[in-house]
């Protein structure tokens, strides 16, 4: 009917830019913030049901840092986390996952590897993170200008 909802024709799309087309086919890079808390492991089963297998995953755990003195050698607590992390990968639904372990704040990890990544996504759980609420990080998180921020709840 002429005049009601039904038939009003939204305007057309503006043409996108060759390298804005090819852009969009690239698979979405996503770095999740892992401690293992179930609102984490929420976030990181969010990304594979919510994006799909094809996504590419970064699993990231931010360890304390270490003192000056104490470095040095291999990080046998680090390579833990990543044994860890790579069990979690098995069980997400997701082809493609890096697990990492890094030290330093868990905001500075974050958004350090999203860039290193060039990640789309930075999605962290929403439950409390190294004492603080995960808004408070998510905040952090925005301020870096790394990728969009995404704080998924304990139960999705």
């Amino acid at each position: 009917m002429p005049g009601s909802a039904l038939s009003h024709r939204a305007a057309p799309l503006p043409e996108r830019s060759r390298e804005s087309r090819a852009s969009m086919r690239e698979l979405p890079r996503v770095v999740a913030g892992i401690d293992f808390s179930l609102a984490s492991l929420a976030a990181a089963r969010w990304v594979g049901e919510a994006l799909g297998p094809h996504v590419e995953l970064v699993l990231v755990h931010a360890l304390p840092p270490v003192a000056a003195a104490a470095r040095g050698g291999t990080d046998a607590r680090a390579d833990a986390i990543v044994g860890a992390l790579r069990g979690l990968a098995g069980l997400l639904p997701v082809q493609r996952v890096t697990p990492l372990a890094r030290r330093g704040s868990v905001a500075d990890v974050l958004a350090a590897v999203g860039a290193e990544m060039q990640a789309q996504l930075i999605c962290i759980g929403r439950d409390e993170v190294d004492g603080q609420p995960a808004l408070r990080l998510a905040a952090r998180l925005i301020e870096r200008r790394t990728a969009a921020v995404l704080v998924v709840p304990r139960r999705v």
